[in-house]
Order: structure tokens, then C-alpha cells, then sequence
């Protein structure tokens, strides 16, 4: 039997309620042949479609995310709940699988919500974006990571009833959070774990008490001032290629560009935005001398590039020395795309996310439909088989309607 089977088998068994199709299907099969045949035959086929939809979401749950297929995920039915899971199963959001959650849940991710308390499925989308982040940017830099430094960073807060959110500390800025998604407290699934999770696994309502951290020391304030100073994208930066990378995600693929241009890819993109406002849409191709002058026009102190100091002499034409590259990092070669092409790939897939959402929402209007009218025949099926326990009642809908109407005239005398 496939996953997807024991998916509804199993949320089905745990709650009845969940999947109204099966007790209707059942009561309809312990009726006799009668009139309500042709019912029960749709019924049995919306059910029929109903499993199949299941199965076709689960799939599709497990292609988009590279969901590995020993890990074992189950599809809600309409009365499922996500604070209530079945045994040893807890609920995720796929908006916080978009975010950079991946399966099994990385170590660093575990240790975050064991350090704070909280369970690791109660917090927001950008929590995760910003804990990927996090680990990404420290680990591009070769810089140690670990839970606790992270704590030094970000603090809990409550996002609302039941989900938290972190939020930087005094001092970060490098990592601005990008607006949540809408309405995704709606599509989430359940996920069994044969093993105890490494965080608490119990819904809570209130936010732990506060977490006592350490303060920041000079090396590690020094090194995120240097951060604020190049801001990240948290959205482009939850890419399959750098999840992989940096063994965040089971799923490796090649990096079909460079590290730093997919990690600058904010810093390229606003860099070329201020050079077409400047030069009449020309790209970066200025000296250190030259932004030095602009930036002493403008009363700013002039920023020397990485790795150089003034005493050195003016920079050379390098696109490392514009764009602000971290120490230690190689410097991007000159056969490389430009920014304005990257900008034009990123908007060609910013469309395609955008299509992509329209038809997962109609998908989920689709679904919605067909639990209302699940429900209804559910509804329906049940009043037809209360009604022929009463054996009056079974023996009146057998009698054809003509004859209906001579035996109430019989009974009851002639209509006045």
C-alpha cells in the first residue's frame, strides 16, 4: 500500500469525523436496492474523488519540497484540527516549508526551539527564513553558529494566538523579515515521527518565560556591524541550491552560478537600481575613486573597499570592489552575468511564482467546494437512512407515487 493510502486510512481511523465520505459510503451500502441506488453510486464516486485529490496533493506536497519518502505525512481531512494531531504526529504548515523547513528538520533548527521552548511548528513563516538565513550568511563567512549565538541575536515574541515570531535584538539589522503570507494557517499536514522530536511537541498558548543569554562579546558585535552594512534578501536567499549547500535540505543540486551572487543578490539588484538612477541606466562600472567622490559630495565618509586600506592607492575596476564582498571571500569574475540580467531572471520568476499561487488557490476554492457538497450528501444520506428504520416509513417509499395519493385518499377521505 502507498503512502498516500495509508495517509487516509490512517487520519480516517483516528477520527471518523474527518473523512465524512466513509460513513457514508458505509450507510449507503447497508441499504437495501431501492430508489436511493443511483445515490449511492455518485456517492461512492465522489468519494472515489475525493481519495484521489488527497493523493494528488500529497504528491505533489513531495515533489515541490523533496520531502524523502521515508518520512511519513499524512493529508488532513475537512474536521482535522492542527493543534490536535493524530499520535505521535505534529502539524506543519506548508507556508513554513516555502520558508526553508525541510525534512528530516535540521539539527540547528531543533536546538533553536529546544533553547527557547517552544515547538518548532507554532512559529511563523519568517522564523524560519530568518533561522536559514542566519545559518547561511555565519556560515558563507566562516564563522562559528550554534543556537546560543543565535539567542544573542533574536528574541520570541507572540505573532498572535498560538504562533511566534522572532525578531532581532538591538543591534541586527542585516536580516529584515519580508511581509508574511496570507491565509496560511489553512494548508497544513500532519507529520509522524517514530523517534521523540528534539523540541517540545506540545501545543502551547502563551510564550515561554523569558530566556536568560549571554551578552554579545566584541568579536561577534564587530562582525554583525559588518553585516548591517550589507543588507540580505531573506526571500531570495531560501534557495534550493544554498539550502542544499549549506545541509539545510536532503536535496543537494550544483550551483549553476556563483555563492556570492546568489547570496548579494539584494545588494546587485539595489546597487544597479542606483546606477540607473545616476547614469541613465548604465551598470556599475565605476572606480573606488569615483564613489568616493560621490560620496564625500554628499557629506557621507567614504567606505574603502574590503581588504584595502587607503594608504594602498585607488582599487582596481573590479566588481568585488563595488559590491562590497565579505573578507575571504574570491571575487567575482568579469565573464559572470550582470546585474540587469539577473534583475529580468528574478522578475521572470518572481511571474511564475505569482501563476503558480493562482493555481494552488483555485485548487484550494476546488476543494472547498467539494467538501460543502461532501457534507451535504453526507447530510442527505443520513436523513435517508433514519427515515427507513421505520417500517411504515421503508414501505411507503416502495409504493410509486399514483399510489401514494389512493391510499391517503382511502386513509384520510377526498381533498377538500
Amino acid at each position: 500500500m502507498s503512502s498516500s493510502d495509508e495517509s487516509v486510512r490512517f487520519v480516517g481511523e483516528s477520527n471518523p469525523g474527518d473523512y465524512p465520505f466513509e460513513a457514508t459510503s458505509r450507510m449507503a451500502g447497508s441499504q437495501s436496492a431501492g430508489p436511493s441506488s443511483g445515490r449511492r453510486r455518485s456517492l461512492r464516486r465522489l468519494a472515489a474523488n475525493f481519495r484521489r485529490l488527497i493523493d494528488e496533493e500529497e504528491e505533489e506536497t513531495r515533489e515541490e519540497f523533496f520531502i524523502p519518502a521515508s518520512q511519513v505525512i499524512y493529508t488532513p481531512g475537512p474536521q482535522a484540527r492542527a493543534p490536535f494531531p493524530p499520535p505521535n504526529c505534529l502539524s506543519f504548515f506548508l507556508a513554513q516549508v516555502r520558508a526553508g523547513l525541510r525534512f528530516p528538520i535540521p539539527s540547528f533548527y531543533q536546538e533553536v526551539a529546544q533553547l527557547f521552548q517552544v515547538p518548532l511548528n507554532q512559529l511563523v513563516p519568517n522564523s524560519f527564513r530568518i533561522m536559514a538565513n542566519f545559518y547561511m550568511i555565519f556560515h558563507f563567512n566562516g564563522r562559528p553558529v550554534s543556537a546560543q549565538i543565535f539567542c544573542q541575536c533574536f528574541c520570541l515574541k507572540t505573532a498572535s494566538r498560538g504562533f511566534f515570531l522572532l525578531t532581532p535584538r538591538s543591534g541586527v539589522s542585516f536580516l529584515p523579515a519580508p511581509n508574511a503570507p496570507k491565509k496560511w494557517k489553512s494548508r497544513y499536514f500532519f507529520c509522524l515521527s517514530s523517534w521523540p522530536w528534539g523540541f517540545p511537541d506540545r501545543w502551547i498558548e502563551k510564550i515561554p518565560p523569558s530566556l536568560t543569554v549571554e551578552e554579545r562579546d566584541a568579536p561577534l558585535n564587530s562582525f554583525i556591524n559588518l553585516l548591517n552594512e550589507r543588507p540580505y534578501d531573506c526571500r531570495a536567499m531560501i534557495d534550493v541550491r544554498l539550502l542544499g549547500h549549506f545541509g539545510l535540505s536532503p536535496h543537494v543540486e550544483p550551483l549553476d552560478e556563483p555563492l556570492a551572487d546568489i547570496m548579494f543578490k539584494k545588494y546587485f539588484r539595489d546597487l544597479s537600481e542606483k546606477e540607473k538612477e545616476k547614469g541613465g541606466g548604465t551598470p556599475p562600472s565605476r572606480s573606488a575613486k569615483g564613489t568616493s567622490a560621490s560620496s564625500a559630495s554628499k557629506g557621507k565618509r567614504p567606505m574603502s573597499p574590503p581588504g584595502r586600506t587607503p594608504s594602498e592607492g585607488p582599487a582596481k575596476r573590479t566588481r568585488a570592489s563595488l559590491t562590497g564582498t565579505p573578507p575571504g571571500v574570491p571575487p567575482i569574475g568579469s565573464g559572470e552575468a550582470s546585474a540587469q540580467k539577473a534583475e529580468e531572471k528574478i522578475k521572470r520568476l518572481e511571474k511564475e511564482n505569482a501563476q503558480l499561487r493562482e493555481a494552488k488557490k483555485e485548487a484550494a476554492n476546488h476543494r472547498v467546494q467539494m467538501d460543502r457538497e461532501l457534507k451535504r450528501l453526507s447530510k442527505v444520506s443520513a436523513d435517508h437512512e433514519k427515515a427507513l428504520r421505520r417500517p411504515w416509513r421503508r414501505l411507503w417509499l416502495i409504493i410509486p407515487t399514483r399510489r401514494r395519493a389512493v391510499i391517503s385518499w382511502k386513509l384520510t377521505g377526498p381533498a377538500k
